[in-house]
């Protein structure tokens, strides 16, 4: 009932907001510290996806 009533404020789906729960759990309970911790570090390596080849990206610039 948790995850529905979060749904509700948060305008978001209840399987939604259980995945996120799940994917967020540390040692299986709910850690909003170590959530925040996990999502810092996720970010920190992930690079922003691209469909151009940097040879187009670098064209593209040089008309810019």
């Amino acid at each position: 009932m948790v995850t529905l009533r979060i749904a509700g404020t948060r305008n978001r789906s209840k399987s939604r907001i259980s995945r996120e729960i799940h994917r967020t759990a540390f040692e299986g309970k709910d850690d909003p510290c170590a959530a925040q911790a996990t999502a810092m570090g996720r970010r920190k390596f992930a690079g922003k996806a691209t469909k151009q080849n940097p040879e187009t990206m670098q064209a593209v610039r040089k008309w810019l």
